[in-house]
């Protein structure tokens, strides 16, 4: 008996649409000019498994609105940083102008100081250029929707305009320039061989330059020239972290007493006309316009051999937190200056008048009384007595023949024991 031939399988005019793994509209096309498949639907029904499955963020299209005048928009956000600065800041807001590109910046220890540097930022915008914020764009963080914030820019009739939630993309300006910022800062404490600590008062100086320098994004013009219509001085500046020496004759002890210390230059001050020196044997900051630097010569290049993994947390790709230094792990020559310009207050130093007063120390703090300063001698001492500096002329006092910093003391009157060295009356306290 014969049996009928098989029929020949013959592919579906329409296959169901599950049964090719839900493919997208570019795959179906393909299939369809190939003759694999016949698919006539002139429409496509949204097939809600492939929305749960293979939903994906839309594009972004790009921004045509300029702005006109300065302060017209300007842009907020904040940068968390694990690593505390030697003042005490794990933040710091930065407010970008649309118009100029110059930009502020503000360390912060703590997220609701935000509100107070905004408001006392629109009052410097309208006495210093008689303008007022139109409108603040900012992200949809819990420091910008604060009701304090809400009330102020109600009553000074600004526009909060907020990206959506976790689409940082609308806010694009503000994380473009914390990049910009945090690559700057990178880039000098590498240089300087600084700790990590260090950021806030890299920060400043980077702010201090990046509106200095020209900007792409308002055609290679210089933001300082766009806001203030003046062409900036590059004459004073010098390298971020160098050896630098500012005058102290004006608070020597006497007038055998050195007539200047050596400090690291930490930056530009906002008040003053001058420059911004730590000096680390008596962690102070020192305000001086008389500074002579030695842009060769690093101070803590002795001390950090390797600063390059303490840096990491500046990459915006690394969002894990880095614990916090305790104060048993801090290391000895950790300095903590104040992060404004103001002089602090302080205690009279032992051994001058009730009425000494310094008015180019800002702050002050204990005196490293062993182990000799970060830059002055780089022989190896042994442990003995004699190793370490001189209590008021800070020359060495190893009493090694090839150490170039031998010498005698400058007034005659120093011990080499570590006990003389703390009491002498020379020293600056």
């Amino acid at each position: 008996m014969q049996l009928p031939p098989l029929p020949t399988p013959t592919s579906p005019s329409h296959p169901p649409y599950g049964t090719i793994c839900h493919p997208g509209h570019a795959t179906i096309d393909i299939l369809r000019n190939n003759s694999s498949i016949s698919w006539n639907k002139v429409g496509h029904k949204l097939c809600h498994s492939c929305q749960l499955g293979k939903h994906v963020r839309l594009p972004f299209s790009s921004s045509t609105y300029y702005s006109t005048t300065p302060f017209e928009i300007v842009h907020c956000d904040v940068w968390t940083s694990p690593v505390a600065s030697i003042s005490g800041s794990r933040y710091y807001l930065v407010i970008l102008d649309d118009f100029s590109h110059f930009c502020w910046t503000f360390p912060l220890a703590h997220k609701s100081e935000v509100h107070k540097h905004i408001t006392h930022f629109c009052n410097f915008v309208q006495t210093q250029f008689g303008l007022s914020v139109k409108s603040i764009q900012a992200d949809n963080g819990t420091e910008f929707v604060k009701r304090t914030l809400t009330v102020l820019f109600s009553a000074r009739g600004i526009h909060l305009r907020l990206s959506c939630p976790y689409t940082s993309p609308q806010n694009g300006k503000t994380e473009r320039i914390l990049r910009t910022l945090n690559n700057i800062c990178r880039t000098l404490l590498i240089h300087a061989h600084m700790p990590a600590s260090y950021w806030a008062e890299a920060l400043a100086t980077a702010t201090y330059l990046l509106n200095r320098r020209p900007c792409s994004a308002v055609h290679n013009s210089v933001p300082y020239n766009i806001l203030y219509q003046a062409t900036p001085d590059y004459s004073h500046l010098r390298v971020f972290g160098c050896l630098c020496y500012p005058n102290m004759s004006s608070t020597s002890q006497h007038k055998l007493a050195p007539r200047c210390t050596a400090c690291v230059f930490l930056g530009y001050p906002s008040s003053h006309k001058g420059y911004r020196c730590l000096d680390l044997s008596t962690r102070r900051i020192i305000i001086s316009h008389h500074v002579v630097f030695d842009e060769s010569c690093f101070p803590f290049s002795s001390t950090r051999s390797d600063p390059l993994s303490s840096l990491d947390f500046l990459l915006a790709e690394h969002a894990e937190p880095v614990p916090r230094r305790t104060a048993a792990a801090a290391t000895p020559y950790t300095v903590a200056p104040s992060s404004s310009d103001v002089e602090q207050p302080r205690s009279t130093p032992a051994g001058l008048d009730d009425d000494f007063d310094d008015p180019a120390v800002l702050l002050r703090g204990p005196v490293l009384s062993t182990g000799p300063p970060l830059f002055y001698c780089a022989q190896e001492h042994p442990s003995s007595s004699r190793a370490g500096p001189c209590a008021c002329c800070f020359s060495c006092t190893c009493a090694s023949n090839s150490c170039s910093f031998t010498a005698s003391c400058c007034i005659g009157a120093c011990s080499s024991s570590a006990s003389s060295r703390t009491a002498h009356p020379a020293r600056l306290q």
